[in-house]
């Protein structure tokens, strides 16, 4: 990928994504915290209703708190003027009392005046004796209902100004009340103002949400028509850009259908634009990440390069042309060839590497030119039609050493797998690698020698059959004597085999799927630990991922694969705990939580 192409996808990236532009401030903002010149017609008119709903609440909350005051202090002097009128009532009881007395007082008088009026002389004097207490009674009660008249009197002339304050307070405390229910009402009409003008704001946002969208499309599109126009020269590149342009409108507008849809069902234009941010980072840290696992794999993809062309130099130098001065300046001319040649192929990978090569695209190139390299060579081999003059023991030696020595060569290399990553967990049961990344496969990473010759004697061999150890990584050799490479099965067990015939070891993703290879190179099923995580491979050793049933037990597998183990952890909204060796617990109590027979946390 050339940094053109590199530019022109970022471009379109961004703009398809919503990321490109992040629209207004959130809509509503209050006046005082933006500028007046920044601001809608509607987002005033918002403002200038919120001011009125404001204040009318103000004014409800101040009657509302007069009212109560008012209603307390009638209630205050309902109080005292009840407390008043009881001891009016106290008083008058008391009166009532003593009136009755003084009236028994005055019958007991007039019947003790009827004895004595009617007693004999020798009895008059007790007669006079009765009168004069009867009297003397009638004088003390009389006494006593005076008291009992002046207290009457003293009690009812203060509950009358008692009285007409609590008829006054009752006035206010209805007049107060009224002034809250006007206040109340006017407080719900300014509020129903806000909700008009909040609706109208969100309407004049969401036109220019869209507004911006389109804004920020055309601006892209008018940067990539630019370019195209400066690629007339280009037909291809011109090509490649045109199709950016129809790919991005394509892709804009079924965006910009989806943010209305997203409208139409109750999200404000502020939501989406939250919604666009929070996507643009979470992309950000995503191209973060991808970018230093780029790093890593292109770093790593060089490393192996210069490994790969070490090890074929050292295979060359192995040629013991030390007795023939002539093949020993040959041999030292193809080695210094090939070290040339490799030196400016990584030169241009490099150079490809700061414009927007991959490892990945690398690799495909190399391994597009080894292919047509190969094809070269077959056609070399093949006899030409018409007699040639026969080669020199010496001349057939030398093709016949170079044609090994690539072929050794293009065994030198296999597929690394990465390792997986720790994760907190620490099951007795699996996993894979957390965020398993791109590893390129590592086929030749210099270039072909086969044009170069080194003269060595050869001893035909005898064609290599089953498995082979060579350089230290093991091959297998069909019936024919070909190198087997793919999938294998041998011995009831499955061997992968890269591109050059290197039995792979460790994770492999192929087609879509990761497989774990033991140390032996057989593929795992079952059960499988790996740096201290589990994992679980199918039966055709594909690794699983999410819910696993293995006998009666349940586990759950995370994306990468790896096995959670005593953790809480959330699918499809409800909430799950497996313990230490991954299983899922049921029908108990977990940190005083209760989950039910499927696992499931239950109130």
């Amino acid at each position: 990928m050339n940094k053109k192409k590199m530019i022109l996808t970022s471009l379109a990236s961004v703009a398809i994504l919503g990321a490109g532009f992040v629209v207004s401030q959130p809509t509503f903002v209050r006046a005082e915290d933006a500028p007046v010149a920044n601001q809608s017609k509607a987002e005033k008119d918002y403002d200038a209703a919120m001011k009125k709903s404001e204040a009318a609440k103000k004014g409800y909350e101040e009657a509302k708190k007069k009212a109560e005051d008012a209603q307390k202090k009638y209630e205050d002097d309902q109080k005292k003027t009840e407390e008043k009128a009881e001891l009016v009532r106290k008083a008058d009881e008391e009166l009532q009392k003593v009136n009755l007395a003084v009236q028994e007082a005055y019958v007991k008088f007039q019947e003790a005046q009827r004895k004595f009026n009617e007693s004999p002389r020798s009895k008059k004097s007790d007669a006079k004796k009765q009168l004069d207490d009867a009297l003397a009674h009638i004088e003390e009660v009389t006494l006593k209902q005076k008291e009992a008249e002046a207290n009457f009197n003293k009690e009812q002339a203060t509950v009358v100004p008692e009285a007409n304050e609590l008829a006054e307070t009752k006035k206010k405390a209805e007049e107060a009340k009224a002034e809250e229910v006007a206040a109340k009402k006017r407080s719900d009409e300014a509020a129903q103002e806000v909700e008009v003008a909040k609706k109208d704001a969100e309407v004049a946002a969401q036109k220019e949400f869209l507004s911006n969208f389109d804004k920020a499309l055309e601006a892209t599109v008018k940067e990539l028509e630019e370019d195209l126009k400066n690629a007339k020269n280009d037909p291809e590149l011109a090509k490649q850009i045109q199709g950016f342009i129809d790919e991005l409108k394509k892709r804009a507008a079924d965006k910009k259908a989806d943010y209305e849809k997203h409208l139409k069902e109750g999200l404000t234009a502020e939501d989406v634009e939250k919604e666009i941010e929070e996507k643009a980072k979470e992309e950000e840290v995503a191209e973060e990440k991808e970018a230093k696992e780029e790093a890593a794999a292109q770093k790593e993809f060089l490393a192996n390069y210069d490994k790969a062309l070490e090890a074929t130099i050292k295979e060359l130098e192995k040629a013991d042309t030390k007795n023939n001065p002539e093949l020993e300046a040959q041999k030292q001319k193809t080695i210094e060839a090939l070290k040339k040649e490799a030196a400016e192929t990584r030169a241009k990978i490099v150079e490809g590497f700061k414009n927007g090569l991959t490892a990945e695209d690398a690799e495909e190139a190399i391994d597009e030119a080894d292919k047509k390299a190969a094809e070269e060579d077959k056609v070399k081999e093949t006899p030409a039609e018409k007699p040639k003059a026969e080669k020199t023991d010496d001349q057939q030696a030398e093709e016949d050493y170079a044609r090994r020595s690539e072929e050794e060569y293009n065994r030198l290399t296999q597929q690394q797998p990465p390792k997986p990553a720790e994760t907190p967990a620490q099951p007795s049961v699996p996993a894979r690698p957390s965020n398993p990344t791109y590893v390129p496969s590592y086929p030749s990473y210099v270039p072909s020698y086969s044009s170069y010759s080194v003269v060595k004697p050869a001893q035909p061999a005898a064609p290599k059959t089953g498995w082979k150890q060579e350089n230290g990584m093991w091959y297998f050799y069909n019936t024919d004597g070909s190198m087997a490479t793919g999938w294998l099965q041998n011995n009831d067990s499955w061997y992968y085999l890269n591109s050059n015939g290197a039995m792979v070891t460790g994770w492999l993703q192929n087609n879509g799927s990761w497989y774990y290879l033991n140390s032996n190179g057989a593929m795992a099923t079952g059960w499988a630990k790996v740096n201290g995580s589990w994992y679980y491979l199918n039966a055709n050793g594909a690794m699983a991922t999410g819910w696993v049933k293995d006998g009666d037990t349940w586990y759950y597998l995370e994306a990468s694969g790896a096995m959670k183990a005593s953790q809480w952890f959330k699918v499809s909204d409800k909430w799950y705990y497996v313990n230490g060796s991954g299983a899922l617990v049921v029908n108990t109590t977990v940190d005083g939580y209760r989950v039910n027979a499927n696992g499931e946390w239950v109130n």
